[in-house]
């Protein structure tokens, strides 16, 4: 019996996910050049499609339900889940720009000794401008 790690269900899931993106294009297009009820329309048709292929019972009953009080969780995962696909492979919103985020973790002594410095200075600019003098 041949194992699957899960690196290579990774990859199989991955590329699964590529070819069927690619084969999603012709609905990306047809949205893209879609009036506001035609989107509505492909999205209606995705989700109940979505859903069904999901194994979801009663997938119009549940999507015109919705999200909102008395949903169940396994019902709200599989909207959450088709609407996320739908986005994914048809809508495809413009990647925005990545921004690394610079984050320090600082330990309780430090961050006290950090704000008892900051306490000094009547702005965090001042302390700045002490700190760069003392740097040099």
């Amino acid at each position: 019996m041949t194992t699957l790690t899960i690196q290579q269900f990774a990859f199989n899931l991955g590329e699964t996910r590529r070819k069927v993106r690619s084969a999603a294009d012709p609905f990306h297009a047809a949205y893209l050049e879609a009036t506001p009820e035609q989107r509505k329309d492909l999205r209606t048709r995705w989700m109940l499609g979505h859903l069904e292929g999901q194994g979801v019972k009663n997938a119009e009953r549940i999507l015109s339900e919705g999200k909102g009080a008395g949903a169940k969780p396994e019902n709200i995962k599989a909207i959450d889940c088709a609407s996320s696909d739908f986005r994914y492979m048809v809508i495809r919103p413009d990647a925005k720009a990545a921004t690394p985020v610079k984050q320090m973790r600082l330990s309780r002594d430090v961050r006290a000794a950090a704000e008892a410095y900051l306490a000094q200075f009547d702005s965090v600019a001042d302390a700045i401008k002490a700190l760069k003098a003392v740097a040099k």
